[in-house]
């Protein structure tokens, strides 16, 4: 076999912590059309409220995960109706919004560095992390419930999209926001659900990279780059490919990282971006007429 199980496991157990930081990137795009940079900050907030409500404030491992969702949904929250809100009022382009978004971002990261300092974090698991062998690779329980939730959450979201009238909605907004508006549905109120549902998404991201390995206020970078990256592979504008292409990115860097220094999965991520913007913006799994396929 050209690659060990075990890199194909530990590709697939990161990739599927990005594929949620892409869904919400892609969710926010198909329905907003620009690129919500500070949702990888979002991330990153959730894994550090997890371990600060743990560590500092002595709560149980669920409590602690409960309340860092709800401070996620929270600064979503504000990011939309204090941030994003007014600048589409104002009729600002998606370059403005990306912009504005990346300056969000930095604001975020920095607080956190100003807060918990640049050192890295861990959440400690309160239950046992025992090893299992699965089709020739070692799988920790943490590991194991990263995959099943990553599933979980993505079949939620896919039932909510295309089942539930909220979700009607949605894809009404993403296709056709100014008709949907003539039409009385309150598309300022879907633009907030779909953030509180990205922003939920980046927490429990967050929560399980940080039980997962060590985690600094600066990873918020790399997650902003594995996602929108994995997000671009599979269609930024279809939120299911972007949570499989995010996934195929994680096992090809760690297939990468297999012949190569670990370092350069992030050169090997950027190449990635690169060529798909160059030859199929699309994504594998998008199509060329621009409008959400999620």
């Amino acid at each position: 076999m050209l690659f060990p199980p075990q890199v194909l496991a530990n590709g697939l157990v990161i990739g599927c912590i990005y594929s949620l930081v892409a869904a919400g990137y892609a969710l926010v795009y198909s329905t907003a059309r620009f690129i919500h940079i500070a949702h990888g900050a979002t991330v990153v907030a959730g894994g550090f409220a997890a371990y600060y409500f743990m560590n500092t404030a002595g709560f149980g491992f669920f409590p602690a995960a409960a309340m860092a969702l709800t401070l996620c949904m929270a600064l979503g929250a504000l990011m939309e109706l204090l941030y994003y809100a007014p600048l589409r009022k104002r009729k600002a382009t998606a370059t403005m919004m990306f912009i504005g978004s990346t300056g969000l971002f930095l604001l975020l990261i920095n607080a956190l560095i100003l807060f918990f300092g640049g050192e890295g974090r861990m959440i400690m698991l309160p239950f046992g992390n025992p090893s299992f062998e699965l089709l020739g690779a070692i799988f920790t329980l943490w590991q194991l419930v990263i995959i099943a939730a990553t599933i979980a959450l993505m079949l939620l979201l896919m039932y909510f999209i295309r089942r539930s009238d909220w979700g009607l909605m949605l894809r009404a907004v993403a296709d056709q926001p100014a008709l949907c508006a003539v039409n009385g549905i309150d598309v300022e109120r879907i633009h907030l659900m779909v953030i509180l549902i990205s922003s939920l998404l980046a927490g429990v991201a967050g929560i399980m990279i940080g039980a997962e390995q060590s985690m600094r206020p600066e990873s918020g970078i790399d997650l902003v780059l594995a996602g929108f990256t994995g997000a671009i592979m599979g269609g930024i504008g279809t939120i299911a490919g972007a949570a499989l292409g995010a996934i195929l990115l994680g096992m090809v860097q760690n297939m990468g990282a297999w012949f190569l220094p670990s370092t350069f999965k992030y050169a090997i991520g950027m190449t990635i971006l690169a060529a798909f913007l160059v030859f199929r913006p699309q994504g594998i799994f998008g199509a060329k007429k621009e409008g959400s396929r999620a």
